[in-house]
């Protein structure tokens, strides 16, 4: 084992459920429980000072209706992609005053 480096196998079970115990992960990774008990204190070590509330996109600027479709695309791909938990998006249009539509 090397110490400084979480396999990206083992990291996988980590970003999807950073709490999880070393009795789940020896069993879902099939790797023993010692190493599991390892890998676990490696993130939390590694995890210390990173903590994500929740992931959110916010787009501005939209000059709709001579917005790039391109980039709306785009836009929406990354969305799709990413999942966030809220999605901010302030439109600039050329016919009224501008908005901002936020959804959680």
């Amino acid at each position: 084992m090397n110490e400084n480096i979480i396999p990206d196998n083992i990291k996988s079970y980590f970003i999807a459920k950073p709490n999880i115990g070393r009795y789940e992960l020896s069993k879902q990774s099939g790797i023993s429980e010692s190493e599991a008990r390892f890998y676990c204190k490696l993130f939390k070590k590694e995890q210390k000072d990173v903590y994500i509330m929740d992931v959110g996109i916010a787009a501005w600027d939209i000059h709709h209706p001579y917005h790039d479709d391109r980039c709306i695309s785009c836009l929406f791909q990354v969305i799709k992609d990413i999942k966030p938990s809220i999605f901010i998006l302030g439109v600039i249009t050329w016919t009224s005053t501008p908005y901002l539509i936020i959804i959680a």
